[in-house]
């Protein structure tokens, strides 16, 4: 290329580097972000169904842990979620008792896809409760409760179910 061609190139390059450089750093948001936030977020799903509903369902009654308040509690503004957390013995108990239910079953033929799903989900929730309330020293204990909950899964024939769809996204268009 001329010499001549090359500087002007050279400098209307220079000019769109330093444009583009000033409009990031001077860049003002389209729209406040608690707004933006709040227009983004994904629909609502169907709540599912909590490990305490499931022990309800299941026939038991959820006992109320006598101890007082310590500081491993949550507080009292915390989430609901948080206040339903069962205690060591309750997990343990609806573990064994769900885990007995799935025992007692002799054909996989009895079971159909909706209850093998709810049989899935409300075990493994009960499992995923029961191993965040154990110690380190309760590790063969997981490991055992682990162990008749796969060999069960197998004997009958439960696999995780399948994820619900994805919904698309719609787009997004700015006002």
């Amino acid at each position: 290329m001329k010499p001549a061609l090359l500087l002007p190139l050279a400098l209307a390059s220079l000019g769109l580097a330093g444009l583009a450089i000033y409009a990031v750093q001077n860049r003002e948001p389209v729209r406040p972000r608690a707004q933006a936030s709040a227009d983004t977020k994904p629909a609502p799903r169907a709540a599912e169904e909590s490990p305490l509903a499931r022990m309800i369902r299941a026939g038991q009654t959820p006992t109320i842990d006598p101890r007082p308040a310590s500081d491993d509690d949550p507080p009292a503004d915390a989430p609901a979620s948080l206040k339903e957390v069962p205690s060591r013995n309750d997990a343990l108990s609806t573990f064994e008792a769900l885990l007995g239910q799935l025992e007692e079953i002799d054909d996989p033929k009895e079971l159909g896809a909706k209850r093998r799903e709810e049989l899935y989900n409300g075990i493994t929730g009960s499992f995923t409760v029961l191993s965040a309330q154990l110690g380190p020293g309760d590790r063969q204990l997981l490991e055992d409760s682990y162990a008749r909950m796969m060999s069960n899964f197998e004997r009958l024939k439960i696999k995780r179910p399948a994820p619900a769809p994805v919904r698309e996204a719609e787009p997004y268009v700015a006002h």
